[in-house]
């Protein structure tokens, strides 16, 4: 809205009126598992689309430490100069209990 015109103020109004139309009719929408219907079917096509898209099948392969090479250096920006390689240590957490 560069200029306020009747025009503008109308839409704008249509738009605050439609945005409380729509809380209102998720208020009044019945619950299905402790979220309106509405947001439950979205959130459960959404849940079905990443599904599809990430298996846990697709997950990166393991390698046994015979398989392991030694890390390629890709540069050095961002590290200090008093950066220590031999000093340095990774953690790797394997949480979900796989091999």
């Amino acid at each position: 809205m560069r200029r306020l015109t009747r025009r503008s103020l109308i839409w704008a109004g249509i738009a605050v009126l439609g945005g409380g139309a729509a809380l209102e009719y998720l208020n009044l929408a019945p619950q299905e598992a402790g979220l309106e219907w509405p947001l439950r079917r979205a959130q459960s096509l959404n849940t079905g689309v990443w599904e599809r898209l990430f298996r846990s099948s697709a997950d990166s392969p393991g390698f046994s430490p015979s398989q392991r090479t030694f890390a390629r250096v890709n540069g050095g920006y961002g590290l200090g100069a008093d950066f220590d390689p031999a000093k340095w240590t990774l953690k790797v957490d394997n949480s979900r209990g796989q091999a």
